[in-house]
């Protein structure tokens, strides 16, 4: 088998990934949607709104993510993976606040900062803090947060996407502003599988604000039915 023949096997393998990974996508969209109702359920409080606001940037988000691996932009697919973490880390500041209205106002007000902010043991909300904290509840986060943050942050990252030997022994051949080389095929991959998992984990975050919306207007109900 000729090298023109295992890169076509390998680009129609990839076409398939590229095609039920925009289907999963596609899902995880339906599946947000799903959650915003949810949380919204029969009254709507402050809170609410935070929860509300970074599902709609994980909509946002999505959307871009699929456009960024049909044109294969590594770069904008680790960014916006990073931006996932990141909604994340803001979900799970509303549990570890020692003051959650404050977290509110974080978002609604200028002069709050989160990473200002008080955690219930006393700690300062730092994106730090937030991520040594959800490293307990998913010990993969710091590595893949790091990992994200090496497209944002100037790094290797940005050489070695680019950079490849050369024919000869001290050559080197820098693909800048080409198409993707096939070689990235697996980052994509990566990127793909880590920022679908993170979309489920923000979920399982907000599960908690679903679950007391739901008591809440069980018991609001209950309270108008005896009057």
């Amino acid at each position: 088998m000729n090298d023109e023949t295992d890169s076509s096997h390998e680009r129609i393998a990839y076409d398939a990934w590229l095609e039920k990974t925009i289907a999963e996508l596609a899902t995880a969209r339906k599946e947000g949607v799903r959650l915003a109702a949810a949380v919204i359920g029969q009254t709507l409080f402050a809170d609410d709104l935070y929860i509300l606001s970074l599902i709609d940037k994980s909509l946002r988000l999505v959307d871009g993510f699929k456009s960024m691996i049909e044109q294969r932009n590594l770069t904008c697919t680790g960014i916006l993976l990073r931006v996932q973490l990141d909604n994340c880390l803001r979900t799970y500041a509303l549990y570890a606040a020692a003051d959650e209205q404050e977290v509110v106002h974080s978002m609604l007000e200028k002069s709050v900062q989160l990473n200002k902010l008080k955690a219930k043991d006393g700690k300062k909300m730092s994106d730090q803090y937030l991520r040594e904290q959800l490293e307990k509840v998913d010990k993969r986060f710091g590595a893949v947060y790091k990992e994200a943050s090496g497209y944002i942050h100037h790094s290797g990252k940005a050489f070695y996407s680019i950079a490849s030997v050369g024919p000869g022994t001290d050559s080197v051949i820098l693909d800048v502003g080409h198409p993707l080389a096939q070689k990235n095929d697996a980052w994509l991959k990566e990127g793909a599988e880590a920022f679908l998992f993170f979309l489920q984990l923000q979920r399982v975050l907000t599960q908690p604000v679903v679950e007391s919306k739901k008591r809440f207007d069980l018991k609001d109900a209950e309270d108008h039915s005896r009057t």
